[in-house]
């Protein structure tokens, strides 16, 4: 029998924890009845689901974070505090300086109790316990006043230096990367009053979180740390419509600096996603569908940044500049100028597959959205904004140039225009100035698609573009005629 427990328990111990979970909750609610064969039962999966989890304190204290913890792995990158947010690793590194302290009392005195607990109850079902919100507030006020009185005593340059070693310590562990600024007083200050934040108000935060906005009862004027929360969870239009005149301007600019934050973290997300494009060798199977998914998330969340900013100008002065600069800042910390410039390249130099094509347009028009943002919505013309008119140079001078595709066939000249056409849309540049309907090799070459089929549905719209350009140009020249231009017209007529 013993055996057979230990089997059971090793096939327990590999079931997800929500499956364990399950499981338990069917269990204790009296699925399998309440006999004496049920308790091994409970206490197996009650195993399972503490086996990973014996540091109940550390975890009751990242606890009191948990509305505004987060495990972005560009963290370390940003460039300015992010109110609002903080990092699982800089929360656990904070306890353990803590935990050094005074503080290391009630620490144990909580651990010791909590193993108790666990002997009988799965972690999970004891969060939800009375006993675990005392010993939570206990140890929340505890680590407040320990807190506190590292500030605030004669050695807290030293206290500031040992957090940025161990942040930096534990952030190198978590994400592979130390962090590219250091922690201020400011910072330990915005550490302190999430801390103060007591356990209703950390539930309205959750609960604003959980509905995407603010809640109907939430106090006025609402808090800034939920209105952060709410911010750095994307939900930036419901958060910012909140903020009144009667929040401080400390408040207003802590809300501001929350909406920046959202922006760096969400341009570095898409240089992330741009950088899997960029690099060389293949891509996954599934690659291009995530990553239409995640640009196209990340440009919702800085459109609604923009507007957002731009809704409080009048609170706070210069909010929607504020915000483009720092687009400006992380396009050109992350490169991003330097990936338009290299996709634009090797479209136009290299015959690249139909499918590597696909995924460096889609990026490029990512990329390049970004910093059209500033100058369509608000005429700000950034520092490190790619410039068009370089860029627009370039797809002409491929397209004019025999050099680069005189050795090709008609289909294959063809097709290469479609897609600098296709690139050069993206740039601003429309399709007639780019080609014309007196290039005999595009319409030959476009006949050829016609007949066998398009590689590309760029091919398709740029045929649909001639066939209409023709037939614009027939009804107002009625003189001019071309038999290959008059059969591209039929065939698109037939066929498109």
């Amino acid at each position: 029998m013993t055996d057979k427990k230990q089997e059971l328990n090793a096939l327990l111990g590999q079931l997800p924890q929500d499956k364990a979970w399950q499981l338990y909750s069917l269990v204790d609610q009296g699925a399998l009845g309440e006999t004496d064969k049920v308790a091994p039962v409970r206490q197996m999966l009650t195993t399972a689901l503490n086996r990973r989890r014996d540091q109940h304190a550390l975890r009751m204290f990242l606890n009191l974070f948990e509305p505004w913890l987060t495990s972005d792995r560009a963290w370390p990158l940003l460039s300015q505090p992010a109110p609002g947010a903080i990092h699982r690793a800089e929360a656990t590194a904070l306890w353990g300086l803590l935990y050094a302290k005074p503080f290391a009392k009630e620490e144990a005195r909580i651990q010791r109790r909590l193993t108790d607990l666990t002997r009988d109850k799965p972690l999970r079902q004891i969060m939800l316990e009375a006993e675990w919100t005392d010993l939570q507030e206990g140890m929340r006020r505890a680590a407040l006043g320990t807190l506190a009185d590292s500030l605030g005593g004669r050695n807290a340059s030293e206290f500031l230096n040992l957090v940025n070693a161990a942040r930096d310590a534990q952030l190198q562990r978590a994400v592979g990367a130390k962090p590219s600024r250091r922690w201020t007083r400011a910072d330990l200050d915005a550490v302190a009053a999430m801390l103060g934040t007591d356990a209703p108000s950390r539930d309205l935060v959750a609960q604003a979180l959980g509905e995407q906005m603010v809640p109907s009862g939430a106090p006025q004027p609402v808090d800034p740390l939920l209105l952060c929360a709410l911010i750095q969870a994307g939900a930036v239009r419901p958060a910012v419509t909140r903020l009144t005149p009667e929040h401080s301007p400390a408040q207003r600019a802590m809300v501001l600096a929350s909406l920046g934050a959202l922006v760096e973290r969400s341009v570095r997300a898409v240089a992330a996603a741009v950088g899997q494009v960029r690099a060389p060798g293949g891509l996954p199977h599934d690659f291009p569908a995530r990553l239409r998914a995640e640009l196209a998330d990340q440009q919702a969340r800085i459109a609604a940044a923009f507007d957002s900013a731009q809704a409080i100008n009048l609170l706070e002065p210069r909010s929607t500049e504020i915000v483009a600069r720092r687009i400006d800042e992380a396009g050109a910390a992350t490169g991003l100028v330097a990936t338009i410039d290299d996709f634009v390249s090797t479209i136009i130099n290299q015959n690249i597959t139909v499918g590597r094509f696909d995924d460096m347009l889609v990026a490029t028009r990512a990329v390049w959205r970004l910093f059209e943002l500033p100058r369509q919505r608000f005429g700000l013309m950034l520092n490190s904004n790619p410039h068009d008119e370089g860029l627009q140079a370039q797809l002409l001078a491929a397209l004019k140039g025999r050099d680069r595709l005189a050795g090709r066939s008609d289909r294959q000249y063809f097709a290469s225009a479609s897609r600098l056409v296709a690139l050069g849309e993206v740039f601003g540049l429309r399709p007639e100035q780019m080609v014309s309907i007196v290039q005999q090799r595009l319409i030959l070459g476009a006949l050829e698609a016609l007949q066998g089929g398009f590689e590309h549905e760029v091919e398709a719209r740029l045929c649909r573009w001639l066939a209409s350009a023709a037939e614009r140009e027939r009804q107002r020249s009625r003189w001019w005629v071309d038999a290959d231009v008059l059969r591209l017209i039929d065939a698109c007529e037939k066929q498109l």
